[in-house]
């Protein structure tokens, strides 16, 4: 795949050690991203993709998005109570109020697991050597694993552009396997040193329990928000069925300027025409995912529009047109 030069492009990455936990963040984009492949010249402007009605589809449904996850009017960005609209506890809430309340149970859940760790585990200097040897493991085999990964794709990559973006990707699917092994070796070092292994299990039984009664609740809120943003973004995904390829590369191109190597665009996109559908409700499977998603679908659709300076024309002509009439 032909893809742009992102030399100039590549967000940088954090790597941290946060508690023991490895971190990526990537740098936000807030200037105007435009895209530049010439797939985007191609489409600008053709009946078929980007002309001036379907920059205006694509305008409605971002509103229609913005409204479901954050409640705002798109033309204002000010909160309006009536799109929050989600009941849950005799309260109305919107996609981005559950992915904060859901994020806030999860720290909850976290911290009194760190508070029964505290409670149970004997501080012997075993148990912190182990811990800071488990440490260091982890940061020398992240660093074997992303020189030999990187040793393959100089092998494979037929290009500068491909080179450096498989890089990224490669760094993502790393540190993801890193926190993993992390979690299991911490867990298995925390109870080799709990005083009292049966009360240490029965407590962390019963908060854990405790957290799933709290989001079983939310379940079926989850689906049928999933179920509404389906409806929204339906008349685009029969649309894109035509040109997914060029909207892959398309795709590729704004996730990357915008450091978005993980998103879940990009896997959708690769996604067989049958099976998108599952594959978007198998992984949506917490609020937060689907409003990061809802972020990253709309910042596609915004580079798409900032990049059709024909599509934007026609879209004014036709506006025009329309006030014209209805006046």
């Amino acid at each position: 795949m032909n893809l742009f030069t992102i030399k100039n492009y590549i967000a940088p990455f954090c790597f941290m050690l946060s508690t023991g936990f490895y971190t990526i963040q990537a740098e936000p984009k807030k200037e105007k991203i435009i895209l530049t492949n010439s797939v985007i010249k191609a489409l600008d402007g053709a009946a078929f993709c980007f002309d001036g009605q379907n920059i205006g589809n694509m305008k409605y449904m971002k509103g229609e998005i913005i409204k479901l996850q954050q409640g705002k009017n798109p033309k204002t960005g000010e909160f309006n109570p009536a799109y929050a609209k989600y009941s849950y506890n005799d309260k109305k809430y919107t996609l981005r109020m559950f992915a904060l309340y859901e994020k806030k149970l999860e720290a909850e859940l976290e911290q009194k697991k760190k508070d029964l760790d505290r409670k149970y585990i004997t501080r012997s200097s075993g148990y912190c050597i182990e811990l800071e040897a488990l440490e260091q493991y982890l940061k020398n085999k992240l660093q074997e694993e992303l020189l030999k990964g990187q040793e393959q794709i100089r092998q494979t990559a037929f290009d500068e552009p491909m080179y450096a973006y498989e890089e990224e990707m490669l760094k993502i699917t790393v540190m993801t396997k890193i926190n993993e092994e992390r979690e299991q070796q911490k867990q298995a070092i925390t109870r080799k040193h709990v005083g009292n292994l049966s009360a240490y299990d029965k407590e962390l039984h019963e908060i854990t329990h405790e957290f799933r009664s709290q989001v079983a609740p939310l379940h079926k809120i989850l689906d049928h928000i999933k179920l509404d943003f389906l409806n929204i973004i339906h008349p685009f995904m029969e649309q894109a069925h035509g040109v997914k390829g060029a909207l892959l590369i398309l795709i590729e191109e704004s996730c990357i300027k915008r450091g978005r190597w993980d998103s879940f665009l990009l896997k959708w996109g690769k996604a067989k025409e049958a099976e998108e559908i599952d594959v978007f409700n198998n992984y949506m499977s917490t609020f937060q995912r689907l409003d990061t998603f809802c972020t990253d679908l709309c910042n596609f659709l915004t580079d798409i529009i900032n990049s059709c300076p024909k599509g934007a024309e026609q879209f004014k002509l036709l506006y025009a047109k329309n006030q014209e009439k209805n006046s």
